[in-house]
């Protein structure tokens, strides 16, 4: 039996599978269209989760060979003929992977998912045509990397092909659309969008343990883990040949996929976690800023502005696990003051809010 781990119990790795995809069907089909990009929004880092082996008590980390959507784009045309003179094809992931179940959910297994949608590109304008969403417990036997890889595949496999059928449906979505669009608005904003159950990270915020919910895991270290968030989100709306763009940062705490031992005796874990989400802050507002100063275009600017997402997100991990690393989950009182200095001068460069 696996079970799957939080990414900060991965810490002790013992073993890494990498994975890799591989067409499935030796003939391929041709689709009435083409992919012109293959976008991750997963924010799982190209990670498909952390399982440990309960017969051997082996920590197995699965992750992908290649960045997800160079590895998807290269599997969708190893496994699929596509028509270049169809409509171009954007293809946006927001789940995929194993995921750990609820607890209220009455099952020892965990759960395997994808949840994708599709968009045809019309002059750098997305028009949403299908969203697909499926999930199956996760039961691996022996080869897990193997049974991963199928997964993933098949996942993949099944909601083009679901998607192709609907697509042919529609004549009209191969027809050519012209927008002549001359000029962009773009308007920013930074946590301004409240979700449910989080705690949004801003210079001032004080962390409390009533803020975790208690969890009944076995572990040492650490003995408790923060679900920090920082991504964003975005619409456009065109009117007399002017878009608007309208961005929207987030950097926030997630306190129902948060958790705390029920044996922390001191809050020493507590000062530590509270070094993680103001470093979440300093981050938010550098995304914040990076998304201020790009130069947008009528171009196509979704690619740029994930590759922003995602590099302020390399550099918020690195932070935190250098952190995390030279403090010990803050039981290295030295090392964890150096730190709090570090962050405090950090949050206090911030702008005003």
């Amino acid at each position: 039996m696996f079970i799957l781990l939080s990414p900060a119990l991965c810490i002790a790795q013992q073993a890494v599978l990498k994975l890799n995809l591989h067409p499935t069907d030796s003939k391929k089909d041709t689709l009435p269209f083409y992919f012109l990009r293959v976008l991750d929004l997963t924010q799982r880092k190209d990670s498909m989760g952390c399982l440990k082996n309960q017969t051997s008590n082996k920590t197995e980390v699965t992750i992908l060979e290649n960045h997800l959507p160079d590895m998807l784009s290269i599997f969708l045309s190893k496994q699929y003929g596509q028509n270049k003179k169809g409509a171009p094809i954007v293809m946006k992931i927001t789940q995929l992977g194993l995921y750990a179940k609820p607890k209220e959910k009455f099952t020892d297994l965990d759960t395997f998912k994808i949840t994708c949608a599709f968009y045809r590109d019309v002059n750098h304008v997305e028009e949403l045509l299908h969203s697909f969403k499926a999930k199956n417990v996760f039961e691996p036997q022996q080869n897990t990397k193997e049974i991963l890889e199928n997964a993933i595949g098949k996942a993949i496999t099944v909601a083009v092909n679901k998607f192709a059928l609907v697509f042919k449906e529609h004549p009209e979505w191969n027809e050519v659309v012209q927008i002549d669009l001359t000029k962009i608005q773009v308007k920013i904003d930074h946590n301004q969008q409240q979700e449910p159950n989080s705690i949004i990270c801003k210079k001032g915020t004080k962390l409390s343990a009533a803020d975790y919910p208690l969890t009944d895991r076995e572990t040492s270290l650490p003995s408790a883990f923060t679900k920090l968030v920082l991504t964003y989100t975005f619409e456009s709306s065109e009117a007399n040949n002017i878009r608007q763009l309208d961005i929207h940062t987030k950097a926030l705490m997630q306190k129902n996929q948060s958790w705390k031992m029920g044996n922390t005796n001191d809050l020493t874990w507590l000062s530590y976690q509270q070094g993680l989400f103001d470093l979440c802050t300093v981050y938010g507002y550098d995304l914040l800023q990076r998304m201020k100063t790009f130069s947008y275009t009528i171009g196509d600017y979704t690619n740029e502005l994930t590759k922003i997402c995602n590099q302020t997100n390399v550099e918020f991990q690195t932070d935190c696990k250098q952190y995390e690393m030279e403090t010990k989950f803050g039981t290295n009182l030295e090392f964890y003051e150096k730190w709090r200095k570090k962050i405090d001068a950090m949050l206090m460069a911030l702008p005003k809010e």
